[in-house]
């Protein structure tokens, strides 16, 4: 009985052992798959994190439209290069990297690429250089780059033009002149200028802030409001409020009357964008003729002010007061002159007569003195030198008219046939009257030489 106890109590404890060598043998191996487990997982992340490295690297240098936020607030979507990409340890999704890009076509400062910098010699830092070190953005706010489409560049386009300073301004074409050029106007200042098209690049449908945005909703809209119907001959038309003026050849130059002011005036409409010699209007193809002052005279009833309207036509009612002024002052000198017919105008014409004529026989005819003759001969010699001065200002007048004419007809030469011709027309005036007051000038110079030449004869 003995011995049967002594054998139980070694098999249990045999059993025991083994129960404590199979749990040791499996807690190694859950030790063993955890640590192989967690090795796959730290090797998926390294491949992970290498793969998005060789993605970035590789987009470096790709176009794209980048926004960018002004000192104002607006944001808008500009063409910009990928320059470079910061890809931290604990990003894994692309749309969260960090990119900086630099912009093709900068409209600031702030947005100008810094030139020592891509050199590598630029002594400041990023955040206190005035141009750009790069502008950091995030890859989902990205946008696919569109290719610039020359195709649709028409009148009237929005474009950006590169000045001389490296930045882009805001323009609009006026025309296209062949040979890859395009003539547009600034829209800050209303200078016109010739550009190339790489200099060029139109928006079409770009929006580069946000009130660009409205108003090209605004426009598109206005657009679409306007109805296209056909004329009788067949021609499309469009109907609209606006009031079209058909060009006309004007017979005085626009700001003709600003000679005797300071010219305020034509200073104006140039900064809002006035080329001489061209219609008014968005297309050029209203008025030329100034609009006429009418001055009705002083202290005359409505009624007198209708009748010289009427009775006047195409001639002004300041012209034809003016005449009328004249035809009162002669008839008011002619009335000076006549004497009153009186009894005793009568006697003293008749009986006078007699005794008039004896002393006009008996008394020898006076000879003008030294003294006269020589007031009369200073008192012509001074209207001549003075009728030589205004002859001369006349034609420093002309010459510089006939300049300004030549500059108008080469800026418009291949613009607006009709303004051309009417240019040539103006100089053929001019240059009539110039050669008048020259043939003028020259005749007054022989009368003053001539009178010169006789004093010093005289002396003798």
């Amino acid at each position: 009985g003995v011995n049967e106890s002594v054998s139980a109590k070694n098999d249990s404890k045999e059993s025991s052992h083994g129960n404590i060598d199979d749990e040791f043998l499996q807690f190694q191996k859950e030790i063993n798959q955890l640590e192989t487990a967690d090795k796959d997982e730290s090797k998926c992340d390294q491949n992970v994190h290498d793969e998005l490295c060789k993605v970035l690297s590789s987009m470096e240098g790709n176009k794209c439209r980048a926004p960018f936020r002004s000192q104002r607030g607006e944001i808008g979507y500009h063409n910009a290069i990928i320059f470079s990409t910061d890809l931290e340890d604990d990003i894994d999704d692309i749309q969260d990297v960090m990119v900086k890009v630099m912009f093709c076509n900068p409209v600031c400062e702030e947005m100008r690429p810094c030139p020592y910098f891509l050199d590598g010699h630029c002594k400041f830092h990023d955040n206190r250089c005035r141009y750009s070190h790069g502008y950091s953005i995030k890859y989902s706010d990205l946008e696919e780059y569109i290719l610039p489409d020359y195709s649709d560049v028409d009148r009237d386009s929005r474009c950006l033009v590169k000045h001389e300073d490296g930045l882009w301004h805001t323009a609009v074409v006026e025309h296209y002149l062949g040979d890859h050029k395009y003539f547009v106007k600034d829209s800050d200042s209303g200078d016109t200028i010739t550009v190339d098209a790489h200099d060029l690049l139109p928006l079409n449908q770009l929006a580069l802030s946000d009130d660009d945005t409205s108003s090209s909703e605004s426009s598109s809209s206005e657009s679409e409001s306007v109805a296209e119907f056909r004329s009788p001959n067949g021609a499309s038309c469009y109907a609209s409020n606006e009031i079209n003026y058909s060009v006309q050849v004007g017979s005085s130059a626009m700001g003709e009357w600003e000679q005797h002011t300071t010219g305020i005036g034509s200073k104006l409409m140039a900064k809002m964008g006035y080329v001489w010699g061209e219609g008014l209007g968005k297309n050029s193809d209203g008025r030329i003729e100034p609009v006429e002052a009418i001055i009705f005279p002083k202290g005359k009833s409505l009624d007198k002010c209708a009748e010289l309207r009427s009775v006047s036509g195409p001639e002004s009612v300041e012209d034809r007061f003016k005449a009328e002024q004249v035809k009162q002052e002669k008839r008011i000198k002619k009335m000076e002159n006549t004497h009153e017919s009186s009894i005793f105008t009568f006697l003293n014409q008749n009986v006078g007569r007699n005794s008039r004529e004896l002393i006009r026989t008996e008394l020898p005819k006076k000879r003008p003195s030294s003294d006269q003759a020589s007031n009369s001969n200073k008192t012509q010699g001074t209207d001549l030198n003075f009728e030589m001065y205004s002859v001369g200002e006349d034609i420093k007048k002309t010459k510089k008219e006939i300049i300004k004419l030549q500059q108008s007809l080469q800026r418009n030469a291949e613009r607006n046939e009709a303004a051309c011709a009417q240019m040539k027309q103006k100089m053929t005036v001019q240059t009539g009257i110039l050669r008048n007051l020259e043939a003028k000038e020259q005749r007054i110079g022989e009368e003053i030489n001539k009178k010169k030449n006789h004093k010093k004869i005289a002396i003798f």
